[in-house]
């Protein structure tokens, strides 16, 4: 029987010498090497690494510049800052926006906000109350996660509006494109707008601000939906055609959209205290079906004189 010999590791520091040596025929295998044992490395091995890897290639800078998210140490300041200014790449505006003192994110804002690094920055500077946060250059939930953050809180009013154009977002979107999970809303699933993603951060966010009323009406306005989506004709179709968990997933969305621009469109007129009546009566109908199912002379009582309501009001709005 033959035998193998494992190949004994190379001194790190020999690895790190051919990997600076670009003539030493050895940067790309020392390169793998080095990236391997990374994370197990001592500080000032690391820190060499570190330093070689943001003198080289943009691909290996980038490598480099994710790690310094984590590893930050203020020596990497002036080479960090002279690779933004050469080179303005992404991921280097991510370890400055996280790292670097705030008085040059101030002076450097513009160029340093492209994409999402604005909601970073607005983290950043959400405490000095002197800084107006741009709210029409983030998400409606990024804008609240800054507000939370930072101690500041909005009018009912503005929070009201930036849930209105939420739900239109959400509502332009395909339905592969919102954050939704077949699990969640599969069959033995109710679909209620809760179900996507953004809507869910939305609720939890008032609480967070402390804007209790307005998420008390979005809560109602969800619980009634809820059943009404279940009364409906699409979903008692939908119910009865055989379609993966995907399928179904989207045709659950769909409708869930359809309810939602109605939501929209009559906001400003709905009567709330009509609502919450409305949608409390389904808890009522969820405890009639548990003592039913307990209790089956009840339920043939029930059927007999015709006790249940088999339909709800429609929607005011």
């Amino acid at each position: 029987m033959r035998y193998t010999q494992r190949k004994r590791n190379t001194p790190i520091v020999t690895l790190i010498r051919n990997y600076i040596d670009k003539k030493s025929g050895k940067v790309s295998d020392s390169r793998r090497e080095i990236q391997r044992r990374f994370e197990g490395l001592d500080w000032k091995d690391q820190k060499k690494i570190l330093a070689a890897f943001l003198a080289s290639c943009p691909s290996d800078r980038t490598w480099a510049y994710v790690k310094l998210l984590n590893l930050w140490d203020k020596s990497f300041e002036d080479q960090v800052r002279d690779l933004w200014e050469q080179y303005h790449e992404t991921r280097c505006a991510w370890v400055i926006v996280r790292h670097f003192p705030i008085a040059y994110i101030k002076e450097n804002i513009s160029s340093l906000s492209e994409g999402r690094n604005y909601y970073f920055i607005c983290r950043r500077l959400a405490d000095d109350k002197e800084f107006v946060i741009d709210k029409t250059r983030m998400t409606e939930n990024d804008y609240l996660s800054v507000l939370v953050n930072s101690g500041r809180t909005i009018s009912e009013e503005e929070a009201t509006e930036l849930l209105k154009n939420l739900l239109r977002w959400v509502c332009a979107q395909k339905v592969y494109a919102l954050e939704v999970s077949p699990i969640y809303v599969g069959r033995g699933h109710t679909p209620s707008p809760l179900k996507i993603r953004s809507i869910s951060t939305f609720m939890h966010r008032l609480i967070d601000l402390n804007l209790f009323d307005l998420q008390e009406r979005l809560a109602i306005w969800e619980k009634y939906v809820e059943k009404r989506i279940i009364q409906s004709d699409e979903y008692q179709q939908l119910n009865k055609e055989i379609l993966s968990d995907y399928e179904y997933r989207d045709a659950s969305v769909k409708i869930i959209q359809d309810y939602i621009e109605k939501f929209i469109e009559e906001l400003d007129e709905i009567d709330w205290v009509k609502l919450k009546e409305m949608s409390l009566s389904g808890e009522d109908d969820q405890l009639l079906n548990k003592m039913k199912k307990s209790n089956p002379a009840l339920e043939e009582l029930i059927e007999t004189f015709q006790l249940e309501n088999p339909s709800l009001p429609e929607l005011p709005f």
